[in-house]
């Protein structure tokens, strides 16, 4: 649903990646992955597909830090400069927690990974932060 809004229209729009983005691991790599696909899709009516004269507009993939511990305020930044189509949470813990308390109606998606689900889950303070 998210990837099907954030195509709609005829322009691309921004998307916000957050995400505990340290060199070298999982969610870096997964960062990367999913900013390059974003970037890659395209939406054009219909007539527009035809022609395909031009090459399509690059959506602007914006990747705040989770780390950080006034992400959340970027972000409420990022969406008060720009027309945000989502945003995408990399790590339910580390993302997570920022978007909880975000003030604008802007969709959001929480990509799990291994440690959310197998280290984080079992703690109990962790457990209701990640629900």
């Amino acid at each position: 649903f998210l990837v099907a809004l954030a195509l709609s229209g005829m322009e691309p729009v921004p998307v916000i990646l957050l995400s505990p983005t340290i060199t070298g691991t999982g969610n870096h790599t997964t960062c990367q992955r999913i900013a390059e696909a974003l970037q890659n899709l395209t939406s054009y009516p219909e007539s527009k597909k035809l022609e395909k004269k031009d090459p399509p507009a690059r959506r602007e993939i914006i990747v705040i830090p989770a780390l950080d511990p006034d992400a959340g305020i970027h972000v409420e930044r990022v969406i008060s400069e720009k027309k945000v189509a989502c945003i995408f949470g990399i790590h339910a813990l580390k993302s997570g927690r920022h978007l909880v308390n975000i003030q604008k109606n802007i969709p959001y998606a929480i990509i799990l990974g291994g440690t959310d689900i197998n280290e984080y889950e079992s703690l109990p303070e962790n457990s209701q932060a990640i629900v």
